[in-house]
């Protein structure tokens, strides 16, 4: 059985969401979501790990390096399979593309 991730910009949720704090009138549930395109979308096995997923909405998105968090902005361990992460059939993920790393030994 295969699960169909998409991944909407974590950026651009967040702004939405800064946005919507700055309105007098509450936004419905989800509303901040909507907002924010669809990056990416990719197709994985319930058993497959976040590493994979990671590494399948990279190339769908045409990034180099992502870091993903779940649709409420928990970073989300790469050796968590799909089902330890929450993650289901049409579930949503926010990614933020990684431009610069630093690694120290």
């Amino acid at each position: 059985l295969l699960l169909q991730i998409r991944a909407r910009s974590a950026d651009a949720v967040l702004e939405a969401l800064r946005g919507s704090s700055d309105q007098s009138q509450p936004q419905p549930d989800g509303a901040a979501n909507d907002e924010a395109e669809v990056l990416a979308e990719a197709h994985v096995y319930k058993t497959d790990t976040v590493l994979m997923l990671r590494k399948a909405l990279c190339a769908a998105a045409g990034f180099a390096h992502i870091a993903i968090l779940s649709s409420v902005g928990e970073p989300l361990a790469s050796h968590l399979t799909m089902e330890e992460a929450g993650l289901e059939h049409r579930s949503e993920v926010l990614i933020s593309q990684v431009s610069e790393l630093t690694i120290a030994t």
